[in-house]
């Protein structure tokens, strides 16, 4: 790139700087790039946006298991399960 000292030299001689010459110095070269700033802060939470659709509904779940019966059987509580099984619950004794 020509310098505004270089150029001052080719007038001081009598020549004419070349357009090209005239260009750098006008526009003169790109530098090296600086470090990044720092972070800004953060500015205002934004207005609240419109609620979404609907999701579609999920699959069913399995079939859960209830109670068919409860009966008691000396100091044992039977729970008879809608799905097949029996609970034994043993109750405490009287005293």
């Amino acid at each position: 790139m020509a310098s505004k000292e270089e150029l001052k030299e080719w007038f001081s001689k009598g020549k004419t700087p070349t357009e090209k010459q005239f260009h750098e110095l006008i526009d003169g070269t790109e530098g090296p790039k600086g470090d990044n700033g720092k972070d800004g802060t953060n500015g205002e939470q934004g207005k609240q946006g419109k609620p979404g659709k609907d999701g579609s509904d999920g699959k069913d779940g399995s079939d859960g298991r209830g109670v068919d019966s409860i009966t008691l059987d000396g100091n044992t509580l039977v729970f008879k399960m809608t799905s097949g099984d029996d609970i034994e619950v043993d109750l405490p004794e009287e005293e």
